[in-house]
């Protein structure tokens, strides 16, 4: 993903590290119903600051089951170098596809 500003800042990763859900869809599979990831709770660990505007997200889901799902998020730079580690709590919903 590409920084919002193109500029190595730590709070921008913040938003970055809101990214359970991915990892949730991976870990249940293609062909599970849709699905809503609700963050409770989120923390993060600034390493350092980004030398380049794109990050790479490597994220995993520890575990998803009995509508919640936990795992962490790591953020690395073009350079190789990790910027930060966020953890995440999440409620899984799956999404009633009748209701509007």
């Amino acid at each position: 993903m590409r920084l919002v500003k193109g500029e190595g800042d730590l709070l921008d990763l913040a938003v970055h590290g809101d990214v359970l859900g991915p990892a949730v869809g991976r870990a249940i599979g293609p062909r599970a119903r849709p699905f809503m990831v609700l963050s409770l709770e989120i923390g993060i660990r600034f390493v350092t600051a980004p030398a380049t505007p794109w990050v790479l997200q490597e994220i995993e889901a520890w575990h998803v089951g009995d509508g919640y799902a936990t795992g962490p998020a790591r953020l690395w730079d073009e350079r190789g170098r990790l910027c930060a580690i966020a953890t995440q709590t999440a409620n899984v919903r799956v999404v009633d596809a009748g209701r509007g």
